[in-house]
């Protein structure tokens, strides 16, 4: 919201298309069925219309609904202009300080399950004595702790099975100090337009469910032995030289 208001605040032209258009030139400019109208209400109720035409090479036709005037301005504006109501939702599935968590419980659709806990600061999987490594499981917490979808696929469903979260394939829940609840999110995928997969999520106790970009999945969808830090060589080991790049 606060980029489209400060685009809208900052729109200067760049160009006068037009001080008296006449209906042809309208429907030249894309004015005569805007692609886009935004009406700005002010405290006192007054009303200001933004209409918002074609994007050329020029730039971007827009006109104030109340005057004749038709201006051009950079097509920069056309990214904030254009955004619908799923741009501007907040699309936030999981947020919390990464510090506060200490247990991250995660299973998987196959029945696989892991346990990451925190004592004093320091990440351990849980029933292992093999060492974390710390960069991984700190890059996994982050991905949690600022989880949000890429849109919103259902505002509310009885049928989790059409979202590939009846039986998700990862299930992780964030605890804090005291194992007092966090969070716990589920993860999944279906294929609405074959083979194209599209991945999806939904907070517990929650009714929206949101697309997760591929990335993101990847971030959650982690194995105990993704963790695991790669064992060090022995002592006097030999180093393997870096491979010589091939001759074209």
């Amino acid at each position: 919201m606060r980029a489209l208001l400060s685009t809208v605040h900052n729109l200067r032209a760049t160009d006068f298309a037009s001080d008296a258009p006449s209906d042809a030139d309208l429907a030249t400019y894309g004015l005569d069925q805007p692609q886009h109208q935004l009406v700005f209400t002010a405290a006192d109720g007054k009303q200001t219309r933004l209409l918002v035409g074609k994007e050329t090479d020029q730039g971007l036709y827009i006109k104030d609904g109340d005057r004749p005037t038709t201006f051009v301005v950079g097509k920069w504006a056309s990214r904030d202009l254009g955004k619908g109501v799923n741009d501007l939702r907040d699309k936030t599935v999981l947020s919390f300080d990464p510090g506060s968590a200490t247990v991250i419980d995660v299973t998987h659709g196959d029945g696989g399950h892991y346990t990451l806990r925190s004592t004093d600061g320091k990440w351990s999987l849980e029933g292992s004595d093999q060492a974390l490594n710390s960069a991984t499981v700190e890059s996994f917490i982050a991905a949690l702790s600022r989880l949000s979808g890429n849109q919103v696929l259902a505002d509310t469903t009885d049928d989790l099975t059409a979202y590939g979260l009846a039986t998700p394939a990862v299930i992780i829940t964030v605890k804090g100090k005291d194992d007092v609840l966090i969070g716990t999110v589920r993860a999944g995928s279906r294929s609405p337009n074959p083979p194209a997969t599209q991945y999806t999520v939904k907070r517990d106790n929650e009714p929206t469910v949101y697309e997760l970009r591929d990335f993101q999945f990847k971030q959650l969808d982690k194995q105990p032995a993704d963790f695991v830090a790669p064992p060090k060589p022995p002592p006097g080991a030999p180093v393997a030289p870096p491979e010589e790049a091939e001759e074209e």
